[in-house]
C-alpha cells in the first residue's frame, strides 16, 4: 500500500509516543485510518530508513530498453530451455530484470510432459487385453470387485529426468512431449492403495 508523506510523518510521531514499539504504532495508525492497513514491519522499515519519509529511489535497472528486451526474448527463442539465471548470466541483466522481461512479453515456463513410448504392437495388445477382460467379466460378474487398484509412483535410480526441473519458455504452450521407455531399468515403485 502507498502512504502519503503526511501519513509517514504521522507514523514517526506515533512511534515516538508509543516508546518505539512498531506493533503498537501500526495498531494505532490502523485505528485512526480504517481504510488502510499498516503492518509493524512497514513501521520498522520506515523508522530504520535513511532519516527521510520521502519515497526511496529504487536501485538497479528499473526499466530495460527495447533492445535488451529483444535480446532476452531472442535468446529464449533460440534456447527455450534456458533458466532465468542462465539468461541473466548470458545477457548481463539482473535475474529480476530477465523475469520482468519474460512477464512483459508473456513468456511462461511450460513443463515438458512425459508420455509412454508406444510401439506398433501396443495397439493390438490393448485390443486383445480389452477382449480378454470382457470375456472374463462375462464369465465372472464379481471379477471387478476382486481387482486391486493403487496410486503409484516410480523412482528411477539411473538419473531419469525430473520433468519438474525442465522448463520450456515460450509465449504459447508448445505441448512438448518426451517419449519414455515402458521397461526402464533400476526402478523402485511405491504407492498408496484405495
Amino acid at each position: 500500500m502507498v502512504y502519503t508523506i503526511a501519513e509517514r510523518v504521522e507514523v514517526i510521531f506515533i512511534y515516538g509516543a508509543q516508546q518505539n514499539c512498531a506493533g503498537a504504532t501500526a495498531r494505532m495508525f490502523n485505528d485512526r485510518h480504517t481504510d488502510k492497513r499498516m503492518d509493524h514491519s512497514y513501521v520498522r522499515a520506515l523508522v530504520e530508513a535513511t532519516g527521510s519519509v520521502k519515497n526511496q529511489k529504487r536501485q538497479g535497472d528499473r526499466v530495460v530498453d527495447e533492445v535488451r528486451q529483444m535480446e532476452v526474448i531472442g535468446q529464449f527463442v533460440l534456447n527455450p530451455t534456458s533458466s532465468l539465471r542462465q539468461m541473466s548470466a548470458l545477457t548481463g541483466l539482473s535475474y529480476s530484470s530477465v523475469r520482468k522481461v519474460t512477464k512483459l512479453h508473456k513468456f511462461h515456463p511450460y513443463k515438458m510432459q512425459n508420455v509412454q513410448e508406444l510401439s506398433e504392437d501396443d495397439f493390438d495388445l490393448r485390443i486383445e487385453f480389452c477382449e480378454r477382460m470382457t470375456d472374463m467379466i462375462i464369465q465372472n460378474l464379481i471379477l471387478i470387485q476382486n481387482i486391486y487398484f493403487s496410486d503409484e509412483c516410480t523412482f528411477f535410480f539411473n538419473g531419469y529426468v525430473n520433468k519438474h526441473n525442465v522448463r520450456y519458455r515460450s509465449n504459447e504452450n508448445p505441448h512438448i512431449c518426451r517419449e519414455t521407455h515402458t521397461q526402464a531399468p533400476l526402478e523402485c515403485m511405491g504407492g498408496h492403495s484405495w
